[in-house]
């Protein structure tokens, strides 16, 4: 195997590959990255046996060949190389040359036969999106997943097909997010996925530019495919819960509120927040303001926010990360929050298709 790429191009596929090696590798080869050069271009490829990750990259080759690369060190010594054509050379042995100016560097790797084969999906249903607005979908979401082992369901986000509607959704019991998109095609691609939310990470990072993303899901699997990166994931098994049940049915107020200057409020407010759980934040509305006030032991805090709001004073507890995080995934310059009472699940809103609803905490 022998070839030359530029460095910077290099670290930009090293890092999709390498961010889902774990530090504590049960099977040694799982640690290593896998290089291989065919047809001119070299593939990357990486898996911790749930997530795998495939990358192609055009570069100048001449020999073809393969070999496994320990990630860490292998990384390591190419970020560290200074900017340049970084030419690599191992001849069939377990050794790897690396030469970029006056630096070079010997690595020793792994037979790239133990490597694990690369992974394939079989029946499938298949999707096209835009990356940057898939990304989006993703990340508006993927915060309100449950980090809570024993609910294994919930920590996965729910990717659902009915009709012409493709619904995602994450939920940890408190709060529920979720947008819905019209789809091209209808009908026979019926069904419901769960995604895991290791696998969301590693999808929102390999979508960093425009063009498409094919998206194939099997009873077992998913993929996600754009020009240079394939991502295979396993699913996570089980039913997902009808979430639809903790939406209201109406609203009776709303109120428009603008998203950055009531985020940064928020976020001022949440500095004397010691536990979310027990010291949070009270966002009373009334008279086209909302007045966020928070106190704990470590201190007090109030502000006021001009808002659009014709309804009763009403004040509302929260724990201040589950109204934050939807806000900070947004773009909208003003969101919509619905509400019923103090008590009941309010929304928010602001974007076509997107919903997040949240349990305020009971007063």
């Amino acid at each position: 195997m022998k070839f030359s790429i530029d460095k910077n191009l290099l670290v930009h596929h090293l890092k999709k590959v390498a961010a889902i090696i774990g530090n504590n590798v049960t099977i040694p080869v799982l640690g290593n990255i896998y290089l291989e050069i065919k047809e001119s271009k070299l593939i990357l490829r990486a898996t911790n046996l749930e997530v795998s990750i495939k990358t192609e990259i055009e570069v100048i080759a001449e020999k073809e060949g393969v070999t496994t690369l320990p990630s860490r060190t292998f990384t390591s010594m190419i970020y560290k190389l200074p900017d340049g054509i970084i030419s690599f050379d191992n001849n069939d042995s377990l050794t790897t040359i690396i030469k970029c100016n006056s630096v070079r560097f010997k690595i020793n790797g792994m037979d790239p036969k133990e490597f694990p084969e690369e992974e394939t999906m079989k029946d499938v249903r298949k999707f096209v999106f835009n990356k940057k607005i898939f990304r989006k979908t993703l990340q508006k979401i993927s915060y309100a997943a449950s980090t809570d082992e024993s609910r294994y369901v919930l920590n996965g986000i729910l990717l659902s097909v009915r009709g012409d509607v493709f619904t995602s959704a994450a939920t940890d019991g408190r709060r529920l997010a979720l947008v819905e998109e019209e789809l091209d095609i209808a009908g026979e691609l019926d069904g419901d996925v769960i995604l895991p939310s290791s696998s969301v990470a590693e999808i929102v990072k390999s979508l960093d530019f425009d063009g498409e993303i094919t998206v194939k899901l099997s009873d077992s699997k998913a993929s996600f495919i754009t020009d240079d990166t394939v991502i295979i994931t396993k699913l996570v098994e089980g039913t997902y819960p009808n979430f639809r049940h903790v939406i209201p049915e109406a609203f009776e107020y709303t109120a428009v509120i603008p998203r950055i200057i009531f985020n940064e409020a928020l976020e001022r407010a949440s500095i004397v927040v010691l536990d979310p759980e027990e010291d949070s934040v009270f966002v009373e509305f009334a008279d086209n303001k909302a007045i966020l006030t928070a106190n704990s032991q470590m201190g007090e805090s109030s502000e006021a926010v001009d808002i659009s709001y014709e309804g009763p004073t009403m004040t509302i507890l929260f724990n201040p990360q589950f109204l934050s995080d939807p806000l900070k995934n947004l773009d909208c310059d003003d969101f919509v929050m619905k509400l019923n009472d103090p008590d009941s699940p309010l929304a928010i809103g602001g974007e076509e298709g997107f919903m997040c609803v949240i349990m305020p905490i009971r007063t």
